[in-house]
């Protein structure tokens, strides 16, 4: 539980920032419903991880959206981090994915 607990508080942060445009929230809300299952299994982290992803790929290039790109960017590296203790071929990737 304590593992997902900045996932959750991500939407709490949302809730403060006007600016999420719908898709950007869609992510998320699906995100955060997974965490709340609290669930830490190879399968949900996975999914984590992939909508974490998609999130950051789809938030990098909304015009004037610094702020939310700054929380997305934490909440990847949160979940990546997660994604690999589950999967720790990962921790081979380039260091610098995170830019």
């Amino acid at each position: 539980m304590i593992k997902f607990l900045p996932i959750l508080m991500l939407s709490g942060c949302s809730l403060m920032i006007g600016s999420f445009d719908p898709i950007e929230y869609s992510y998320v809300n699906r995100i955060r419903t997974q965490a709340q299952l609290v669930d830490c299994s190879k399968l949900n982290v996975y999914i984590m991880y992939t909508q974490t992803l998609e999130l950051k790929n789809y938030s990098q290039y909304l015009p004037d959206n610094d702020q939310e790109i700054a929380l997305v960017n934490d909440l990847y590296k949160l979940v990546d981090g997660l994604h690999k203790i589950d999967n720790p071929s990962s921790l081979l990737q380039s260091k610098d994915e995170y830019n």
